[in-house]
Order: structure tokens, then C-alpha cells, then sequence
């Protein structure tokens, strides 16, 4: 990635991590997600995720799938930007950074998977210009459809965690916890996604997580592109 090129990713993110509150006051609220319309005490389902998008579709954003899991369930995406695009060679032709982002890989972990589908919602029916006239945005909401699925007590599924009621479980259907997948790709949803990085190359990639308490030495933490077969004496430490 040329240094300009990154420099534009970096302050795209950062701006599309200032609209959330933003955005967050204003009426652009429908429509509501699960948890919005629980008053937080409860996550989407799958069928609840999908019926979300399809509201969608009368917005000028792209819908489809990047593939199925190891159950059959389809892996949905929306493609958010102005001009609309539909293609990695639209996008490209923009000449804007891609940005990717990933929820719902720790199905247990549900706060990314409602705040991105209020994301989009938002920014899809915000005042222009807004953050979508600078980036184009490819947004997965709910990567683990499967483990999702697997509802149960956030007492049993995440001890620690606050809430909601219920919640799905860390690992997908072949009981494979998709986030240390990604050199072996034995799960169809990971080679799914694999094929998207590919095609798309986003100069940004976001994985949404929910941590149920820990201390980290910054707000923020980040890391640069690494390649699996660089030399590990570095990382060996």
C-alpha cells in the first residue's frame, strides 16, 4: 500500500469511528435492531439479521453473500459508498480506500455485529456529504451465522460478560473458533472471506470484538499487514 494510501485508510476509520456517535443522536433509527427495539436486553438471531438487510434494500447499497457456512447458512454483506458500487473494479476506480469490516466472528461477542448493522442504516440515510463520499465500505455483520444460532444463557456462553439475556457461542457449526483459522482456512467461512480479501484487497480490515473485561495500555490497538512466511525469530519472543 503506497504511504498516501494508508495515510487516507487511517483517517477514514478513525472517521467512520466518529459518526457512530453522532449519528447516534439523530432520528435515523429505522429501522431498529434487535437490541434497539429490546432496549438492549436482547441480540439479533439470524432470521432478525437478514429481515434487517432486506429492509435495506430500497437504499442505494449493494447485497450479497460471501459465501455459505459449514450449516448451510448463507454469510451476508452490504457494500455502503457514493457512487454505489457493486465491483472490486468500481471500487477501485474511485480511487478511495476499502474498508472491511467484520463482526460477529465470536458469536458470544455481539455488540459489533448491532452496532454495524446500525452503521449502515445511518450513514445510508445521512445528510450528504458524509463519510460514504470518502471510503467504500463492505460490511459483514454476522460472520459466525452459526455460532450464533447456538443461544443459550450469557451466564453459560459468557460468564463474564454484561448482558444481553442470551447469546451464541465462540465457534461456528464444526466447532472451529474461526479467529485462529485463517492459515489452516478449514472452515467454509474462512475461505469465503479469504476469497473476498482477495478480490476486494481492502486497505483496512476491522474485526469486531467485545472484551468482558481486561486492561489494555491504549484505547486503540492496530496492526500492520504481516505475511505468514516472513522469518517468526521476531515474533518468537
Amino acid at each position: 500500500m503506497k504511504p498516501l494510501r494508508t495515510r487516507d485508510a487511517i483517517i477514514a476509520v478513525i472517521g467512520l469511528a466518529a459518526c457512530v456517535p453522532i449519528l447516534a443522536r439523530t432520528t435515523l433509527n429505522s429501522p431498529r435492531t434487535r437490541a434497539e427495539a429490546t432496549g438492549f436486553r436482547e441480540t439479533s438471531r439470524y432470521a432478525d439479521v437478514i429481515a434487517f438487510i432486506d429492509s435495506l434494500h430500497d437504499r442505494p447499497l449493494t447485497f450479497g453473500s460471501i459465501g455459505k457456512t459449514s450449516e448451510g447458512r448463507a454469510i451476508p454483506y452490504i457494500i455502503a459508498s457514493y457512487p454505489q458500487v457493486s465491483t472490486p473494479d468500481e471500487a477501485r476506480a474511485l480511487k478511495r480506500p476499502i474498508v472491511y469490516v467484520q463482526a460477529n466472528i465470536h458469536a458470544g461477542e455481539v455488540e459489533g455485529k448491532e452496532a454495524l448493522l446500525a452503521l449502515v442504516r445511518d450513514l445510508s440515510a445521512a445528510p450528504r456529504p458524509n463519510v460514504l463520499d470518502s471510503i467504500v465500505l463492505i460490511a459483514v455483520p454476522i460472520y459466525n451465522a452459526d455460532g450464533n444460532e447456538r443461544f443459550a444463557s450469557q451466564s453459560v456462553n459468557r460468564t463474564e460478560q454484561n448482558g444481553p439475556e442470551l447469546v451464541g457461542v465462540r465457534a461456528n457449526g464444526q466447532g472451529l473458533d474461526l479467529n485462529r483459522d485463517y492459515i489452516k482456512a478449514e472452515a467454509p467461512e474462512t475461505r469465503a472471506s479469504l476469497v473476498m480479501f482477495n478480490t476486494w484487497d481492502p486497505d483496512v480490515f476491522v474485526d469486531l470484538h467485545t472484551t468482558d473485561g481486561s486492561y489494555h495500555g491504549y484505547a486503540l490497538t492496530y496492526a500492520p499487514p504481516l505475511h505468514p512466511s516472513a522469518p517468526l525469530g521476531p515474533y518468537a519472543r
